[in-house]
Formats: C-alpha cells, structure tokens, sequence
C-alpha cells in the first residue's frame, strides 16, 4: 500500500515536470523546425528512433525519464511531420510480457507515448534481450491482435521500403533479432553479478540453425536492396563506449555486410548514446529510452587501437574488437557526461532527402545535443546490385 502511494506520488510531480519543461522543449525543436521549413515536406521522410524504452515491472510501469523522453520525442515527431518510428528492443522491463493481453502493452506503451504525432504513424518495433527474458511471441501476437494499428512487430526480424511523397528517393529497413543471432546472457538484471559480461557463444544446434538462417536472410535482403539509403536495426550494438561494449558476433559477420553494400547501424542495449563513424558506416547507438545513463567503462578501449576485449578469452572472442581508425568515435553521451547535457533520456531523429540524411541526438526535452555528419544516398553501382 505505502508503495502504491510513493508511486502515485512520484507520478504526479513527474506530470508537473513534464508541464514546466513543455515550453523550454518546443523551444529547442526550433532548430528542426527550421530545416523542416527549408525543405518542401514532399522531398522529405523523416522519422525518429528510440531504444531501451521498457518503463518497469512494478506499478506504474513506466519510469519517469521514460515518460518524459516519450514527450520531448512526442514534439519532434510533429515537428519534423514524421512517418514513423524505430523502436529498437528491450520494450518492456525486465522480464517482457507473459501474453498478448498483458496490460504492460497499455501502461508502458500506449498511455506514455499518447501524443498525436506518435499514435497516428506506426512503430516498427523488434526485442532485446529483456523481451526475450518473457514470451517474445506474445509481442508478435499482439501486432496481429492489433492489426491496423501502430504496432508492427510481424515476426522477430522484418524489412521494409519507404519513399517520400514524391518518389524522389526510397529507403530500406532491416530489422533484426541480435539474440536470434548471438545469444543471451541469462544474467537478468544488472546489480548482479555477470550481467556486463560478453555474450557466451551459440553452441546449441537449434540456436545455431536458427542463428544461420537469419544471416542467410540478412544477406539477401542487403545484396537485394536497389534503395538510396539502406538502414539496418537491431538490439545489441556492433560498437559501444558503455557497460556492455561491443558484439563480437556483429563485428564479425554484420559489419562486413554493411561495409560491402554501405548501410548504417542502428542499435540499442547501452543505456547512453553513442556515435560511430568507420568506413563510410556510420553506427548510432540511441539506448536512452527509459533512463539516462550507463558509464563510459569501455571508452579507453577505444583510446588504443592495440587493445582487445576480452582477447584471452577463447570462448567469448577472437581478435581484436577496436574499429580500424582510432577516429571513428565522434561523440558520445553517457553517465560520465550527462551533467553538461542535465539529460534524463533521449532518442534519435533522422532527416532524410535526395541529397543526404541527417542525424540528430536529443535528450528527453527534444534538445538537439548532437548532429552527426550527413549521410550521402549511396552510389548507383550499389543501387543496381541484384543478387
């Protein structure tokens, strides 16, 4: 009882705080807002990303960052008139839902991300580790229970193609299970023990079939792609700063894919956000949905090109997990820095023409704290590759 009213408490002077930070909030969006203006809006598609937004499994389900993260997200979403959202894993904290009838799919969901601009386009959402922790087909069921509406979860990984209004340029989504394809530590919650450890290799046949099924699946969607720009989604990261640092499994077989066909990463699972650029990828790690942040403790790794994660460790890696160019860190933002952006959570926007894409990083208010280096679409040699 006494618990129920602390979290009643907390509630409504979170509400206070969304209100007193709603004018500060759509003040910064001005920037957005002016790039929006600049650009007839059929030229444009425009859309946001957000990871790690799975509130909490006590009552009220959601977490006050969460909810403030999901209002800043909710006023650039209408600024910048976008088409729809990537939601990038780890929806529901910290055990998934047990069933599509959950009332987490309410509480954590649909009653936090209730501006207009977020319910009237769809959510192309894939699961993290934490989802796979529950029954990660009950979220596929509920796309189904749900058809028509914003959820579009239809199987652990999906594609899809999107152009503007004037057919001026088109874009590729592929979206991926990481857990399908490198494992899980079962290791749950992260005051114990293990739970920062590199993931343990794949070893069980089934795992492993399943595993390589889905790479065959990768491949052909990556040599079939003819769009100008070709994004990729998935849960764990290739690269990161942060507690959990980089995926072997995606260093080794992702990265070359994306290399080859030119196509950009986006990612979850650090708590913090994260920018990449190495051999014209660029990697974006937006895992700041629910709470702002985890440590930089693998930031020095990426100090020396010479050190390696775990490299005595036969049985979780082989070889070096360092990007080739000791440059390719741009930016980060983590608990070791929060305090120069007073940030609480945050997402990522995309601002995508014929003539480039731009990446812009914003705390829960919508404050743009950093902008990457555009994107170019990619060449035309690609864009008539076929398989």
């Amino acid at each position: 009882m006494l618990r129920s009213i602390f979290f009643i408490i907390l509630y409504v002077i979170g509400l206070l705080l969304l209100f007193t930070e709603a004018e500060a909030a759509t003040t910064t969006s001005a920037e957005a807002m002016d790039d929006t203006k600049k650009n007839n809006k059929n030229h444009l598609l425009n859309f946001v990303a957000i990871g790690d937004w799975g509130g909490q499994e006590i009552f009220p389900y959601y977490t006050l960052a969460q909810q403030k993260t999901a209002y800043g997200m909710g006023i650039i979403a209408e600024t910048l008139n976008s088409k729809f959202v990537i939601a990038l894993g780890d929806n529901f904290y910290h055990t998934g839902v047990i069933n599509s009838n959950s009332q987490r799919f309410h509480s954590t969901f649909e009653q936090i991300y209730s501006a207009s601009s977020l319910i009237q386009i769809p959510w192309y959402i894939i699961g993290g580790n934490h989802d796979h922790y529950g029954n990660i087909m009950a979220q596929i069921d509920y796309s189904k229970k749900n058809e028509g509406g914003r959820w579009k979860f239809p199987s652990l990984y999906h594609s899809h193609s999107f152009q503007p209004t004037d057919g001026s340029f088109t874009l590729d989504l592929i979206l991926i299970d990481t857990i399908d394809l490198c494992g899980l530590n079962k290791v749950q919650n992260k005051s114990d023990e293990g739970y920062f450890d590199p993931l343990p290799p794949l070893k069980d046949e089934k795992l492993l079939e399943s595993s390589n099924e889905q790479w065959e699946w990768i491949q052909k969607q990556m040599e079939s792609s003819t769009a100008d720009y070709l994004l990729v989604g998935g849960h764990y990261p290739i690269y990161s700063v942060c507690r959990h640092g980089p995926t072997s499994c995606l260093i080794d077989r992702l990265k070359p894919l994306l290399e080859q066909y030119h196509g950009h990463y986006l990612s979850g699972h650090d708590h913090c956000m994260v920018h990449f650029e190495e051999d014209h990828v660029r990697h974006v790690l937006t895992g700041m949905g629910d709470e702002c942040c985890y440590d930089a403790t693998n930031l020095p790794n990426y100090n020396n090109t010479t050190n390696t994660f775990n490299d005595d460790d036969d049985d979780h890696h082989h070889g070096n997990l360092n990007p080739k160019d000791p440059k390719a860190l741009k930016w980060f933002l983590s608990n070791d820095n929060k305090a120069l952006y007073q940030a609480e959570g945050g997402f990522t926007s995309f601002q995508t023409t014929a003539q480039e894409m731009k990446i812009q990083y914003h705390d829960h208010r919508g404050n743009v704290v950093f902008t990457a280096d555009p994107i170019p679409p990619r060449s035309p040699s690609l864009k008539t590759r076929r398989s």
